[in-house]
């Protein structure tokens, strides 16, 4: 099983209940693909380095999980692009 890390910054307008919706709606398509999320870890709002979509600050969250579809990050991509509170996010893939 490969294992990957997600980075998000979603907007600061988010609820702590919505964004843990949000984090549960990616740990079903990750477990759908017969996936395993290791860790989850906020890491609070923090200021931006520069204005995403006239926000100065964002949330930031770190979700670990191991999978053997190598095609995942494609599929959270096309997820993430297409939320509205994600400001930013990045999947890698983890060596070693």
């Amino acid at each position: 099983m490969a294992e990957y890390e997600l980075t998000l910054v979603t907007k600061t307008n988010l609820s702590p209940e919505e964004l843990e919706k949000f984090v549960e709606e990616l740990k079903k398509i990750i477990s759908e693909k017969k996936g395993e999320v290791l860790n989850v870890e906020s890491w609070g709002k923090k200021q931006l380095a520069y204005e995403i979509k006239k926000q100065r600050y964002g949330v930031y969250t770190l979700i670990t999980f191991k999978v053997e579809d190598l095609g995942i990050s494609k599929i959270l991509d096309k997820k993430l692009k297409l939320s509205e509170p994600v400001l930013r996010s990045l999947t890698v893939r983890k060596t070693g």
